[in-house]
């Protein structure tokens, strides 16, 4: 009985090495390995009986030392380590983690070539690859959709923008850009953050500072928006005026006007709206004026969120 326990046990932690091992790696390796080592069983004269999962181990590691792991291309340059995905589609399982490190550690040309797999326009892809390390490119993975958010920093001739992209899986060609939604950057520079929003926009992605409008002298409509992500596609369901800066000539005052979102329990959102006046030389000096807030609701005939009015609370 001991014996056959012990027999069981060595079974058991074989299959788990094993199994261990088939997650680690990618299918071609996984293929190769099992046509040396299935369905094998090994005694030496006078030894004990050797499962496979020894047997699968020498043969992986003998595979993955001499052609380096599949998912990952790695090489060394003058000292140098350069790392990028392989040529072809990218793999469904590339986690956004792994994304993201491969924009962070490649070098322009790397990041530039891995967009233009992604599915990004070339000229954009360019302008991106060469930005800033203050502007890096970031990834984030939308929890329990299957997607990627990719955003692009805010880069290009003239009038910069920023992009925000929807990665999706497509068969056979891996994660592709689903959707482009550019950002104007005039004002300043566009970033986003990932919003959780109970009820029925779950998961929203928050864009800042995005400028619909500008001039000699005023700002106007930098905007909040607000995308759901929960039919596959980055659809607006709220925008609202993030900061407004405009200057009455006549009086020669500054006005400053600032909003912020915040999420509720309930799945609506309240916005706080802060107004200040700029005084004193240069306009250092700010003086608030008043601060308001109002809420938005969720309404199903427009699939959107509905503002109600503002109310004081300074008064």
């Amino acid at each position: 009985m001991l014996a056959q326990r012990s027999v069981r046990s060595n079974h058991h932690r074989d299959s788990f090495a094993e199994k261990a091992l088939w997650n680690s790696v990618d299918s071609p390796t996984i293929a190769v390995a099992k046509a040396f080592t299935n369905p094998m069983k090994l005694q030496l004269p006078g030894s004990r009986l050797i499962g496979r999962a020894p047997l699968v181990a020498t043969v992986l590691s003998l595979l993955l030392l001499h052609h380096g792991f599949q998912s990952r291309a790695w090489s060394q340059n003058y000292q140098n380590y350069r790392v990028g995905y392989p040529s072809g589609p990218l793999p469904i399982p590339v986690s956004a983690d792994e994304l993201r490190s491969e924009f962070q550690l490649g070098e322009p040309g790397q990041r530039e070539d891995l967009l233009k797999r992604l599915g990004v326009h070339p000229g954009i892809a360019h302008e991106a690859s060469v930005a800033t390390t203050e502007t890096t490119i970031k990834v984030d993975s939308l929890e329990g959709k299957n997607m990627h958010v990719l955003f692009l920093p805010c880069t290009g001739p003239g009038v910069p923008t920023a992009h925000l992209l929807l990665l999706r899986p497509v068969a056979k060609q891996g994660w592709r850009v689903a959707e482009n939604v550019p950002l104007d950057c005039w004002y300043g520079d566009a970033t986003y953050e990932l919003l959780s929003i109970p009820g029925h926009v779950q998961q929203a992605v928050l864009a800042h500072h995005v400028n619909l409008g500008h001039g000699s002298g005023y700002v106007q409509n930098d905007m909040l928006l607000l995308f759901a992500v929960d039919t596959g596609h980055l659809s607006t369901v709220l925008r609202t005026a993030e900061y407004s800066k405009q200057t009455s000539l006549p009086e020669d005052k500054t006005v400053e006007q600032q909003s912020t979102l915040q999420p509720f329990p309930d799945g609506s959102l309240e916005e706080t709206r802060a107004t200040t006046f700029l005084e004193g030389e240069n306009g250092v000096e700010k003086r608030l004026i008043r601060i308001e807030r109002r809420r938005w609701s969720w309404d199903k005939t427009s699939q959107s969120f509905v503002s109600g009015e503002f109310t004081s609370v300074t008064d």
